[in-house]
């Protein structure tokens, strides 16, 4: 099944795992929602690549483990750096405690920068 990812011995649907980093995501006030970013979906779609998911989340494994690319709109006022640490940790601690299995990278990219509404 295309939308499964296999990890010892365990199929897992990739919505499940996005589901999981949602929530994770979710969890820190400075993530305003899962973005996707549009212009590298067009132009991997000119080469035929994969998209990124609908959601904002591309799922992988690498050496058995989940390989993870998480796209934010975040709102603005937060240290971005510091933001993308504390995503990756939300997100590994959510895989682990949900799901159980390794988590080998969580690449954070930051799509947009949303100014909050007074």
């Amino acid at each position: 099944m295309e939308n499964e990812i296999k990890i010892d011995g365990l199929g897992i649907s990739k919505d499940v795992i996005s589901t999981v980093v949602k929530i994770a995501c979710s969890h820190h006030d400075g993530v305003e929602s899962l973005g996707e970013n549009v212009i590298t979906n067009q132009v991997k779609s000119l080469f035929g690549q994969n998209q990124t998911e609908a959601n904002g989340i591309d799922v992988a494994t690498v050496d058995n483990k989940l390989a993870l690319a998480v796209h934010l709109n975040v709102f603005y006022g937060y240290q971005l750096k510091e933001l993308a640490s504390e995503v990756r940790k939300l997100v590994v601690d959510a895989i682990n405690a949900q799901i159980g299995v390794e988590v080998s990278a969580v690449d954070v990219f930051i799509d947009n920068v949303v100014i909050p509404k007074n």
